[in-house]
């Protein structure tokens, strides 16, 4: 059994691929963000129930990050996550499910989460999070459910704890919103396109 649900793996270095350039993209908006602009950029953000903070506020989010750590941290996730959801998912899959989730994350984000600028590419990361369980549980494969689980064990102990006990500057919303998003998309394609 394989969780990867395409056995096409030009497909999948596509996706790879598209997710290093997504990464070199959010690595260069930083640096352009912080070290020339002086973090202007920051008001991009999402700004809940605020006209002016849905757009650009849902796409220029995932790509602000507040400090170098903020965005080193996001990133190894990223790759980590972002990498399995690709080797499952092939390329056209993959790019959909990143559309999706910034899109129906930044959404929600925009709708629930408390006042303030929410930006970060953990939503995004949540997202993936949440794609991977939705494998497990839609496809219903042996292996989609153990990496399921060891994913929710790793990442679904985060958010559960930035829920119950959150830390000021961390958009828990956005966490879950992502993770949200992510599981929704695995279960719109599933009723979309069947089994494949």
């Amino acid at each position: 059994m394989s969780l990867a649900t395409t056995t096409d793996w030009p497909s999948r270095l596509r996706a790879c691929k598209a997710l290093a350039a997504l990464i070199a993209v959010m690595a260069a908006a930083h640096l352009v963000n912080a070290f020339i602009l002086g973090h202007a950029w920051d008001r991009y953000g999402i700004h809940p129930r605020a006209v002016d903070g849905l757009w650009p506020g849902i796409v220029a989010a995932p790509f602000l990050h507040v400090s170098n750590v903020h965005l080193a941290n996001n990133l190894i996730v990223l790759l980590m996550l972002g990498g399995m959801s690709a080797l499952i998912a092939g390329n056209r899959r993959f790019i959909a499910a990143t559309v999706f989730i910034v899109l129906a994350g930044g959404a929600l984000t925009w709708v629930f989460a408390r006042s303030g600028s929410h930006i970060g590419a953990s939503g995004l990361v949540f997202g993936y999070f949440g794609f991977i369980v939705g494998q497990g549980i839609f496809r219903q494969s042996l292996a989609s459910l153990l990496i399921a689980c060891v994913v929710t064990f790793f990442y679904g102990t985060s958010i559960f704890l930035g829920i119950v006990f959150p830390k000021g500057s961390i958009s828990w919303e956005a966490h879950l919103a992502g993770a949200l998003a992510g599981l929704a998309y695995a279960r719109l394609e599933m009723l979309a396109g069947g089994r494949r």
